[in-house]
């Protein structure tokens, strides 16, 4: 007679569906995370490759080791226990990983085309990510909470944030190169992006300044980034299999975007961006219609970056960076930052008070709500970082409310009161003195 198990086959999609209810529940403190399989045939022939799957596949359970032992019956697996970190991560990093990715996402417009939605996700992870040269962290985690990861984290959390947005992804790797990066599909066409690579290391010591942004390694096709650098042959996707030979789309092999160096900011259908090579001193700054597909010079600014100490000489290239707030663009000089309306109207906003020249230049603005950043380096090597100031772009008198205790006074210790702006949010704190001893009569 046939043993039953002969011919039973392992149910992929309910064993997944079984390990991702179990990974959900973590409890943040335990080992170990107990999956029953109950009547879900999963034959031990399987469980090795089944496991590695799941565990590449959602990168939001980074709490997982990849370590997993199990129980049978014959040849079926009746039990597994799933492998935690539990000794670097508790729920509090869930929760801190979740929050990050709502964060990132609640940016990212409805009505975006798949591609803008790509090119959005690329820009952010670029600029709030910078690659660990300590080569110790590789997860989605430590790209989009703690801001430092090597390839794999990069790729991981662009795969997972473009999964979030309903764009098919990949995460392709290299054995030879010892690298990895991501295939994305748009319009049923796969191209490549390189995340990592288009936020580069200046050295094997040390990084570009957290803003530059790179477009080289963005939606291209196999040859396109073979050209860039990935000359290995041996790419493999998620699940071990080859894609080198994978046709992919050619479409933006000349895009728009390619020769830039800065995160590019939009308004409405405008979609800001300025080539990093100036014509002499003089940068130009365009913007791609969505709406017409049309690419038209936006302004013109003078922008070169001098070499810090040695008087006479400057960059060949530019290190202009873009924002945009309320529906005006912001560009960044070495030394000033313009405000440009999307008719081209450009005025001078801000220019750096010989103190600030003295701690060195512009490389890279952000706008974070209300505010305007730059940070200050003495060159384009992260290394060189002198301070980084704030420029609120919504100046008002501030309304605070009455105020909440947020801490207790004691005999012995202030509490603390806080105040909250009821229009921009801020919040400043005051000291409630200590109560202090009451005084105990004689009896």
């Amino acid at each position: 007679l046939k043993a039953a198990s002969d011919a039973a086959v392992t149910d992929e999609d309910a064993v997944l569906d079984l390990l991702y209810e179990a990974a959900q529940g973590w409890d943040g403190e335990s080992l170990n995370i107990k999956v029953q399989m109950g009547d879900v045939v999963c034959l031990t022939s399987d469980i090795g490759s089944l496991y590695e799957e799941f565990v590449n596949s959602y990168p939001e359970f980074f709490f997982l080791t990849g370590g997993y032992s199990y129980t049978r019956q014959d040849d079926r697996v009746t039990s597994m226990n799933l492998k935690c970190d539990n000794a670097t991560y508790n729920l509090d990093d869930v929760t801190a990983f979740h929050d990050a990715v709502s964060a990132i996402l609640s940016q990212v417009d409805d009505s975006w085309s798949d591609e803008q939605k790509a090119l959005f996700l690329h820009d952010y992870l670029v600029t709030h990510c910078e690659y660990d040269l300590t080569y110790s962290n590789y997860t989605a985690y430590h790209a989009l909470v703690t801001g430092s990861c090597v390839c794999q984290g990069y790729s991981l959390a662009y795969y997972y944030l473009l999964w979030e947005c309903g764009i098919e992804a990949n995460v392709i790797s290299s054995d030879e190169m010892n690298h990895a990066w991501n295939q994305v599909t748009l319009d049923g066409e796969r191209y490549y992006v390189d995340c990592t690579w288009d936020d580069p290391t200046s050295s094997e010591s040390s990084v570009f300044y957290q803003d530059y942004c790179r477009h080289v390694n963005f939606l291209r096709s196999q040859a396109g980034f073979v050209e860039a650098g990935h000359d290995s042959t041996d790419w493999a996707d998620l699940f071990g299999n080859s894609v080198y030979d994978t046709e992919s789309g050619s479409q933006y092999e000349d895009a728009w975007w390619i020769g830039t160096i800065t995160a590019i900011p939009q308004v409405g259908d405008l979609w800001a961006y300025a080539p990093e090579d100036p014509v002499g001193d003089i940068s130009v700054i365009y913007v791609h219609d969505y709406a017409s597909g049309s690419d038209t010079k936006l302004a013109e600014i003078e922008a070169s970056w001098p070499v810090w100490e040695e008087e006479g000489y400057s960059y060949t290239s530019t290190f202009i960076h873009l924002a945009s707030y309320n529906g005006d663009f912001y560009a960044s000089a070495a030394d000033r930052i313009y405000k440009i309306g999307t008719d081209g109207t450009l005025e001078e906003f801000y220019e750096l008070p010989e103190e600030e020249q003295a701690e060195g230049r512009i490389y890279g603005i952000r706008i974070e709500g209300d505010d305007l950043y730059y940070r200050l380096y003495t060159s384009y090597d992260s290394a060189t970082f002198a301070a980084e100031y704030k420029i609120s772009l919504n100046p008002h008198e501030h309304e605070w409310d009455a105020g909440t205790v947020t801490k207790e006074a004691s005999c012995t210790e202030d509490g603390v009161r806080t105040f909250t702006c009821a229009v921009c949010g801020q919040t400043k704190t005051e000291a409630i003195p200590a109560t202090g001893h009451p005084e105990v009569a004689d009896p």
